[in-house]
């Protein structure tokens, strides 16, 4: 199968290791999502051509250095897997556009994603991202799903980014919010389990599309909260995201 472009065995009982994948340097896709495969990342360093991998929910291992040279790569899938180590082999992949490493070992400083200038979509939560909130300034983000980190910092004025989705719950944030934070297209975000203190900003134009607010014990916000605030229980607010992405590769 020399001449193999698309490869989806996703949901199937396949099983082996990844190491075979490299000797069909013509693939652009991979979806082995929900299979038995396992490995690491380290045998698809030379398929050049590959824009989509999904892997979510199998047995591989290792870390993201692999993938470092994949300048073609858009989408990336590992969501719980066993991948570790630091988000350095993809912090230069110059078209990616949607990383979901969700549930996984993945650390180190978010801040390591600021080159990644085509970026639209992140879900990070549960894994060991540290660091401040600053590097969401300079991306193109319309979903960033951060929740269950180890993130720190104020939260900064993000007014001018098209965010749609911020999900910040359970994390170290601390201090107060810009007057003028929110995304003017912003629908959902979550702020439990925090540290902040401080007055919540009234809304302007920014914000007033927002559908859903959550602000939950862990933080020490002072009455009275604006209108906007909405109160939900924290066990409703776990995972807002639990359909995946449709998006396609342009």
């Amino acid at each position: 199968m020399p001449d193999l472009h698309i490869l989806d065995l996703s949901a199937t009982n396949v099983h082996g290791d990844l190491t075979s994948l490299g000797y069909l340097p013509t693939l652009g896709q991979i979806d082995l999502s929900d299979t038995r495969v396992s490995g690491d990342l380290a045998g698809l360093g030379n398929l050049s051509r590959l824009y989509i991998l999904q892997l979510r929910s199998t047995g591989v291992s290792g870390d993201l250095a692999g993938l470092e040279h994949l300048s073609s790569l858009q989408l990336l899938d590992l969501s719980s897997t066993s991948i570790s180590g630091d988000l350095a082999g993809i912090a230069q992949l110059p078209n990616l556009y949607y990383v979901d490493l969700s549930s996984t070992s993945i650390s180190g400083e978010l801040a390591s994603l600021g080159n990644l200038t085509n970026l639209g979509g992140i879900v990070l939560s549960n894994c060991s991202i540290h660091g401040d909130l600053e590097v969401l300034r300079n991306l193109t983000l319309t979903s960033a799903i951060l929740h269950r980190n180890q993130l720190s910092g104020v939260l900064p004025d993000l007014s001018v980014l098209e965010l749609e989705h911020l999900t910040l719950h359970d994390n170290d944030l601390g201090g107060s919010i810009a007057g003028g934070f929110l995304p003017r297209n912003l629908s959902t975000l979550t702020l439990h389990g925090n540290h902040m203190s401080c007055r919540l900003p009234e809304l302007s134009s920014a914000g007033e599309n927002i559908s859903t607010q959550v602000v939950l014990p862990g933080n020490w916000f002072e009455w009275p909260t604006p209108g906007w605030v909405r109160y939900a229980d924290a066990s409703l607010c776990d995972d807002p995201w639990q359909q995946r992405s449709h998006w396609q590769p342009s």
